[in-house]
């Protein structure tokens, strides 16, 4: 799966780990969707955890998204691979 419009599959909330471990959330007034990230990578139930770990690596991220259709049924995080 490719980059993925955030809105559009209502996986915003997700987004927002980085703002937790910056503290920005108790110093910032704004809204998620101001800080949100609207591309969102994300990665489907059947891909290659190999794959997955690439795909974090390449994009720097540490938290992926797994998505079955439109629907999120889990996160997977550079702990779990």
């Amino acid at each position: 799966m490719a980059t993925t419009d955030a809105a559009r599959l209502g996986i915003a909330h997700l987004v927002v780990g980085p703002m937790r471990q910056n503290g920005l959330a108790v110093t910032n007034p704004a809204h998620v969707g101001k800080l949100m990230t609207r591309d969102v990578i994300a990665s489907s139930p059947d891909t290659p955890l190999r794959d997955a770990a690439r795909l974090m690596a390449r994009h720097c991220i540490r938290h992926l998204p797994v998505l079955k259709g439109s629907e999120v049924v889990g996160i997977l995080s550079q702990r779990d691979v």
